[in-house]
């Protein structure tokens, strides 16, 4: 497996999912770079689990293979992370409205 750092969403939603099914143990080789990882997946080094979209240019290149996690592994739950300073754009602050409009800010 071929992951960023512990504590990445994806390398903990890859855990659960294979731990899931019966695989407790795994060889993890952790890289600081997107395109690190894509290197080793297209190189055959190992496999990762990354959003669609970093991978979509190099499935369509024929450099990878994409398949899809079952649900309920297959979605992750991403946040808008921004400074609480004083000095916040007009469009940090609207996009921030629109956002807590759907749900609270954090």
């Amino acid at each position: 497996m071929l992951f960023f750092e512990v504590g990445c969403t994806h390398r903990v939603q890859a855990e659960a999912f294979l731990k899931d099914q019966g695989v407790h143990t795994l060889n993890v080789t952790e890289y600081g770079t997107l395109d690190t990882i894509m290197n080793g997946v297209s190189a055959g080094l190992g496999v990762s689990l990354l959003p669609r979209s970093s991978v979509t240019k190099a499935e369509r290149r024929g450099e990878v293979a994409v398949l899809s996690l079952p649900d309920p592994y297959r979605r992750l739950e991403v946040g808008f992370v921004h400074s609480r300073s004083e000095h916040r754009s007009g469009a940090l602050d609207a996009l921030v409205q629109m956002m807590t409009k759907q749900g609270p800010e954090q």
